[in-house]
């Protein structure tokens, strides 16, 4: 009886995805709290209604900004709260929901599974299901072979092999969902030099960034291959846009970073590991392992451009997104040069493609704005640390130049409330924007307006 109550409260839900993802998301993010204020969540007994909540916020948006310490402010209990609301969060909300009503052995008729398609941004993909599995299968198994590496390569000697495995476990777990928490008070400064780590973390970043969507695609095309049938014919558009754009700004963002931070005694080690590993974090992972604190001011207007823009869409990553900004490059070189039609490899993109990407870039652009002057109003930082702070929440990513901690109640709100818009709004946009367009009952006649 509860599981067919729970079958229909969930199927109920598909078909309204706006208000799903706003109440599952803050639904998760309350159940959190209310374990993270439990006496034996942290280790003084004791925490505040705000800071639990600042923290389950964080780890449900898999942002990664704290205002106590991971390792050593949570027991393990509480740290066993945060990395299953990190996983929650990671998978994302509808996605598990629908997990839980294949687990109930309840079939899903096929509008339900359209609906879900649309919510998790899969227009193309049939087969929902499959889908479904493979998205919570491939997570494991990707963040387990992520753990299994660091277990036996990270040089953790100083811990048994429970907290080794444990450090292993929590670090690759945050690092596909970007989330950004760790268990250690500097973050990763400390293994700056460790190459391992660095090369681990950074492909459990990449792989979680670059969305579901194009996971499947990969084991669409490896089968091709295996089978040799021309696997790479299975890439969409969304996989090539996204391979392509994502690794024009790992580069772009390592090669600045390099260049800008050359006389950063942080990057003389290993400068081209420290480069790219701070260019793939600043796409919503929030890891660092140099002292953010002391980048020159170019590093910093580049790290907030590329936490800005993110990842993928329907992945781990937060942000505008990687194809919103690419779809958005595409529409302005179609434009210089008198196209008609926005295409790109070969396809020509759809109204709504387009209309999606302008609503979700100005959307972003529209709840920046007034809470950056609220959190200038309430804050005694500089206009760099709370811009910084800001972008940082509203993308999900969890850097800071350290101000996060001495927040006020206020601007602790304020934070909050751009890391649950930042994590719901986009998605919540896209929904919107996707539905069918309907037939107009009246239509105006067109006219012109004088632009630039």
């Amino acid at each position: 009886m509860i599981s067919k109550m729970f079958s229909k409260l969930i199927l109920y839900f598909i078909h309204k995805p706006g208000l799903a993802l706003a109440v599952t998301f803050a639904g998760i993010i309350f159940i959190g709290t209310g374990l993270l204020l439990l006496p034996q969540a942290t280790v003084s007994g004791d925490i505040s209604f705000m800071d639990a909540l600042f923290t389950a916020v964080s780890a449900v948006c898999v942002t990664g900004l704290t205002v106590l310490d991971t390792g050593t402010d949570f027991t393990f209990f509480g740290q066993i709260v945060i990395l299953g609301l990190i996983q929650v969060g990671a998978l994302g909300i509808m996605t598990a929901a629908a997990f839980f009503v294949l687990i109930l052995h309840r079939k899903m008729r096929i509008g339900y599974q359209a609906a879900l398609r649309r919510i998790l941004d899969m227009d193309f993909m049939t087969e929902s299901v499959r889908i479904i599995k493979f998205i919570v299968i491939s997570t494991f198994i990707i963040e387990i072979i992520g753990a299994f590496i660091l277990f036996f390569f990270w040089d953790l000697s100083q811990f048994s092999w429970q907290d080794k495995a444990f450090y292993s476990i929590f670090h690759a777990v945050s690092a596909f969902g970007n989330a950004g928490f760790s268990l250690f008070s500097d973050n990763l400064t400390s293994f700056n030099g460790d190459v391992v780590l660095n090369i681990v973390i950074m492909s459990l970043i990449v792989l979680g960034g670059l969305g579901f969507m194009v996971l499947v695609d990969f084991k669409k095309c490896f089968w091709g291959i295996v089978r040799h049938n021309y696997g790479f014919r299975y890439f969409h558009i969304h996989t090539k846009i996204m391979i392509v754009a994502t690794a024009i700004l790992i580069i772009i963002g390592a090669v600045g970073f390099f260049i800008f931070e050359k006389n950063n005694p942080d990057f003389s080690a290993h400068p081209i590991i420290s480069s790219f590993f701070q260019s793939i974090t600043a796409r919503t992972a929030g890891f660092n392992t140099v002292n953010i604190g002391a980048l020159s001011s170019p590093s910093y207007l580049l790290l907030m451009a590329l936490m800005f823009i993110g990842g993928g869409a329907g992945s781990t990553a937060g942000g505008v997104k990687v194809t919103t900004v690419a779809i958005l490059f595409i529409l302005v070189i179609s434009f210089i040069r008198r196209r008609k039609e926005v295409s790109i490899f070969g396809r020509t993109l759809t109204l709504g493609n387009i209309f999606s990407a302008v609503a979700v870039f100005f959307f972003a652009i529209s709840v920046l704005f007034p809470f950056l002057i609220l959190l200038l109003y309430t804050e005694n930082g500089s206009f760099r640390e709370i811009l910084f702070e800001a972008i940082s929440a509203f993308g999900t990513v969890g850097l800071s130049m350290g101000i996060t901690p001495h927040l006020t109640f206020f601007g602790k709100m304020f934070i909050i409330i751009l890391m649950f818009i930042g994590r719901i709004g986009p998605l919540a946009i896209i929904l919107i924007t996707v539905r069918e367009t309907e037939n107009a009952i009246i239509k105006y006649p067109h006219e012109r307006v004088v632009v630039g």
